[in-house]
């Protein structure tokens, strides 16, 4: 039943295996840019806690990964309510439509022309990023809740 990959050379691996540790490695990523935020805010000041992207970013970023290491056999494929916590990670995009110079900083990152950003632009990308935030997690809670009755 499990799907394994070639590799180079007569190695294979586990595809689940594999998935699971670059799902690993981004957690990873995620808090060191949490922590670095978190220092560069002021050496670690408790007030930078209290904003709302922060206080996402600790549900979906710290909360998991801490779950991870406290409870070793727990993964994304055996764990639906660690599936929708990583769902909500989308939402860290939200970063970047703060205002147009971020915005526009980000369009010319993905390698768009520089341009003057308009603010119609802007409220496009938000609720573009709201709409796709909420059919993912509303599609993840569905799947978790369903998926025993109808494999």
């Amino acid at each position: 039943d499990n799907l394994n990959l070639p590799l180079w050379g007569d190695g294979s691996v586990d595809a689940l295996v594999l998935i699971n540790t670059v799902l690993q490695g981004f957690n990873e990523i995620f808090a060191f840019d949490f922590f670095l935020r978190w220092y560069a805010s002021g050496n670690f000041k408790l007030g930078y806690l209290t904003k709302p992207i922060v206080i996402l970013d600790v549900v979906v970023v710290l909360i998991p990964l801490s779950l991870q290491r406290l409870f070793p056999f727990l993964t994304v494929w055996n764990s639906p309510g660690l599936q929708n916590l990583l769902l909500l990670r989308i939402l860290r995009l939200r970063r970047v439509l703060t205002d147009s110079n971020t915005f526009s900083r980000f369009e010319m990152a993905l390698g768009l022309p520089p341009a003057a950003v308009r603010p119609f632009q802007l409220q496009l990308a938000r609720v573009l990023l709201s709409i796709f935030t909420l059919l993912s997690v509303s599609a993840g809670l569905i799947y978790t809740t369903e998926h025993v009755q109808n494999p």
